[in-house]
């Protein structure tokens, strides 16, 4: 009787190691999670707070891109640098008689980009990330427009970086898809206007 007593304390206690064992390993988890939402709101948050402040309109001038940089994927990064080479070739090329090949905010759904934002939520899968980010324009002495665009985020080896943006809106003349792909159209776009001009020289 008394060794069915201690092998049954010896159970219980065992069971009792393993649910606290399960316990810890949640709370540890659940910690690393709300790292992680926290991680991916501070670049979101820095990211726009920038974006507000220089607002740039269309593809960003080499000087807005080197205060965008530390907030950027290297892949996001090089888009917008051959996006910029390739408007300034159209704008040689057009001679500066035409609109550039976007002329908009890029990084918001709206034409005119937003005047302020507030981070709805944050995921963090592994590498990934997104942010949902719910954005606001307002004009003087009228209703504001508000929508939600999607953040999307990768974990780089100095840090959570953003590497592309959802467009949501419904505006019929704005952009629609992603912002890497309208980055690639502006590239594509400023390469055949090159090869053109180049063919004329000729």
């Amino acid at each position: 009787m008394r060794n069915f007593s201690s092998k049954s304390a010896r159970s219980v206690h065992h069971r009792c190691m393993l649910a606290l064992t399960a316990v810890m390993l949640l709370h540890a988890a659940l910690l690393g999670a709300a790292a992680e939402s926290d991680g991916l709101r501070t670049v979101a948050a820095n990211f726009y707070n920038l974006h507000l402040k220089l607002h740039p309109f269309g593809v960003p001038s080499e000087q807005d891109l080197a205060k965008f940089r530390p907030y950027l994927s290297g892949s996001l990064q090089g888009l917008l640098r051959d996006a910029l080479r390739a408007e300034q070739s159209y704008a040689d090329q057009t001679g500066g008689k035409v609109p550039p090949l976007v002329e908009s905010d890029l990084f918001t759904s709206l034409f005119e980009g937003a005047t302020g934002f507030k981070i709805v939520s944050c995921e963090a899968r592994q590498n990934a990330g997104s942010c949902m980010i719910e954005f606001v324009r307002q004009e003087p002495n009228q209703k504001p427009l508000r929508w939600q665009d999607p953040l999307y985020l990768l974990r780089e080896p100095r840090a959570w970086v953003i590497a592309d943006v959802e467009y949501l809106g419904d505006w019929q003349f704005m952009h629609k898809g992603r912002l890497k792909t309208v980055l690639k159209r502006v590239i594509e776009e400023g390469n055949k206007a090159n090869a053109e001009g180049l063919r004329q020289k000729k």
